[in-house]
């Protein structure tokens, strides 16, 4: 037993050393110039360097439209959406009685209130086991981007 213990202090210092060693050259290579120049292209701010709006969403759609639903008359307001590349996997933000809440299709906004779908039309509720609408807002109905 005694003979073990220089043997594991022998490899712990062995350990050590292998550690340090990394550690040192990881440091040698931050500090290191960069291989290859880095180029910063800085373009100015402009419309055209911003990713582009699907306003086309908030406008009438061109598509059939879906079997005509109901209106809600639940007190929901709709305040904006964070719009994913397929519709329906979009993120909208809604005003409640209970304050500002955001949802993703099959989150419950209210007790009984399920949002179903997001289309082109507006949003689809599931309010106790009916389908409803809650269409998109006419003041977000414009075909142009404003700054």
């Amino acid at each position: 037993m005694a003979r073990l213990y220089p043997r594991l202090r022998g490899l712990l210092w062995l350990l050590i050393a292998w550690l340090s060693a990394h550690v040192i050259a990881d440091i040698a290579h931050l500090m290191s110039e960069p291989t290859q120049p880095v180029h910063v292209i800085e373009r100015p701010f402009t419309t055209e360097s911003m990713p582009p709006v699907a306003f086309a969403f908030w406008s009438e759609s061109k598509q059939a439209p879906r079997q005509q639903l109901p209106l809600t008359q639940l007190p929901l307001t709709l305040q904006g959406m964070v719009q994913a590349p397929q519709l329906n996997q979009s993120l909208v933000v809604l005003s409640t009685p209970e304050g500002q809440i955001t949802a993703m299709t099959g989150d419950l906004l209210m007790p009984q209130v399920t949002l179903e779908d997001i289309t082109s039309q507006g949003l689809i509720l599931n309010h106790q086991n009916q389908q409803e609408r809650l269409p998109w807002p006419e003041t977000m109905t414009q075909t142009e981007p404003t700054l």
